[in-house]
């Protein structure tokens, strides 16, 4: 951040939304792993430890990724009817593109409680991330007649939609820990600080800046067992 912080917080991601977002992140990426495991892990894997450790890896992987797969495709949905409000495209998203995030020409550009980037990751979720939970479910249930020209579409979109996914979390997650400083504090705790939110997001600060709460006071909060507040969102 390039203002010292206030100590004065906001907070932006509740209980609730902050538990959801976990267990999708962790999903995602056991299912990346085991998805990348049996995709590629033979060419690897099997070379590295032999048959055994390999039979044992890809067995693994088939139950993880079959079983956990739709639990992730029901989670994903109810995050994304959940955050759908806060990410409609506005016109100021179109002008954050043509910045960089900011990072062309001077001055902060201006972003809700959803920046540009942050919009984009939420739809791409909900395209390519809904078809490859469709596919998948294609694949998970072959029982249902599906023809072999459908098996094998399922298994490409699967594939190519998947990867492509895996490859922009990288950068969703880069951006959300090392990338930001502030804004993994904000899916941990719940709360940001009024310089982060001022700095990243500063239409909704504008718009929620008389909610702000001293350190202190959050502190007393927990110590006294009180029930968190419903996150700071704009009107």
């Amino acid at each position: 951040m390039e203002e010292p912080r206030t100590g004065r917080k906001l907070l932006r991601w509740s209980l609730l939304m902050r538990a959801l977002h976990w267990t999708v992140a962790t999903l995602f990426i056991t299912l990346a792993l085991t998805g990348l495991n049996l995709l590629l892990g033979k060419f690897v894997f099997r070379t590295l430890f032999g048959d055994a450790v390999w039979a044992w890896m890809i067995a693994a992987s088939k139950v993880l990724h079959n079983y956990l797969g739709p639990i992730f495709g029901v989670l994903l949905v109810i995050m994304l009817v959940s955050l759908i409000k806060e990410n409609i495209p506005k016109k100021h998203d179109w002008v954050w593109f043509k910045k960089g995030g900011g990072m062309i020409g001077k001055g902060h550009v201006d972003a809700g409680f959803a920046n540009g980037g942050e919009k984009a990751w939420y739809w791409l979720l909900a395209s390519v991330g809904i078809l490859v939970v469709a596919s998948g479910f294609v694949l998970d249930f072959p029982n249902f007649d599906q023809g072999r020209d459908t098996m094998q579409w399922a298994n490409i979109i699967h594939a190519v939609g998947a990867l492509g996914l895996t490859a922009v979390s990288l950068g969703h997650i880069y951006i959300g820990t090392l990338g930001t400083e502030g804004a993994l504090e904000g899916m941990t705790t719940g709360y940001v600080d009024e310089t982060w939110a001022k700095e990243h997001h500063n239409l909704w600060y504008e718009a929620v800046k008389d909610q702000t709460v001293s350190e202190e006071e959050l502190a007393a909060r927990k110590a006294g067992g009180s029930g968190e507040p419903s996150a700071a969102k704009p009107s």
